[in-house]
């Protein structure tokens, strides 16, 4: 087998690796993200409603209901299950909220939900959560391909000097 193909093999599978975690990353904004996203903006408690339960329809879909986001470090921040539970109680309480409320109760509910799932940086969810249950793999993968990428260019190097 060639140099070439060997060097291409390993570089070829290092980007693949690498990109892994990122597919995951952009999977979960497309289909849980963004729904939470625009659950905070809508202007009505129907629109809200819809908007959440297609985001919980992916996280229960996904299994993403327990657990911890990160594999060596279990807190709050990154508790699954926690921050599961405040999505299914903000859900809640858009359901009791009746047809005939008034306008400042379905502003504040549409606030509470709001501060439920939004902060200053964007979508409140735990760090690290698009990769789970993957964790593992995703930091194994991550540094066999930087072995593989230091690996293609010490064999690169060694290539161009025997030229």
């Amino acid at each position: 087998m060639s140099k070439w193909v060997v060097l291409g093999l390993f570089f070829w599978g290092s980007l693949f690796l690498l990109a892994l975690p990122i597919y995951q990353d952009i999977t979960f904004g497309i289909n849980c993200e963004s729904y939470l996203k625009s659950a905070s903006d809508d202007p009505s408690i129907e629109l809200a409603k819809t908007d959440l339960d297609i985001a919980l329809k992916y996280l229960e879909d996904n299994d993403l209901t327990n657990g911890y986001s990160y594999y060596f470090i279990k807190d709050r921040q990154s508790d699954i299950g926690f921050w599961y539970t405040r999505l299914k109680t903000a859900r809640s309480d858009l359901d009791a909220i009746t047809v005939d409320a008034s306008g400042l109760e379905t502003s504040n509910i549409l606030m509470k939900l709001r501060e439920t799932l939004l902060d200053r940086e964007g979508v409140v969810a735990p760090a690290g959560i698009a990769g789970y249950p993957y964790q593992r793999w995703f930091a194994f993968s991550g540094i066999l391909s930087f072995i593989g990428l230091v690996f293609c260019g010490i064999f690169l190097i060694a290539i161009l000097e025997s030229y």
